[in-house]
């Protein structure tokens, strides 16, 4: 369970940026991409597909050859953020219709929102405790009750 709610809540803080982005942005219409509540359910969508498609297969498999770590899954989260994103920039400058302010912004974007996703998503999950161990507040729970 604590997998699923990890996975769910991973990309919040990246969408939340790039909400309040879009919410303190002078606006001179009013798209689906300016309004900060279409750009929160847009960012954690894109967060969503890059998690299923190469966050999980990568955490997997690292996880066989490293000891899950923050570390481990900040770099995973990263990476599987920014490589469609560099991806996608790649080939708009091949087209030379890139903006250097707009690479930059996006590859922060997605590659500081993927560390931060990763880093949410190990301290929920918590992949390194094994299954029958009891966390420290349940343990302190269970003294209280």
């Amino acid at each position: 369970m604590r997998m699923v709610v990890a996975f769910l809540v991973a990309p919040f803080p990246a969408a939340l940026v790039q909400a309040l982005v879009v919410g303190f942005w002078p606006k001179p219409g009013q798209g689906v991409f300016e309004n900060p509540a279409s750009m929160f359910v847009a960012i954690s969508l894109l967060f969503y597909a890059f998690e299923i498609v190469l966050g999980l297969p990568l955490a997997l498999l690292l996880r066989r050859r490293f000891s899950p770590s923050l570390r481990l899954y900040a770099v995973v989260g990263s990476a599987a953020a920014a490589a469609p994103v560099a991806i996608m920039l790649g080939l708009t400058a091949v087209r030379g219709e890139l903006a250097l302010y707009g690479a930059v912004y996006l590859l922060a974007l997605f590659g500081l929102g993927g560390l931060t996703a990763g880093a949410v998503f190990w301290q929920i999950a918590r992949p390194d405790r094994r299954r029958g161990e009891r966390d420290r507040a349940s343990e302190l729970a269970g003294r209280f009750s």
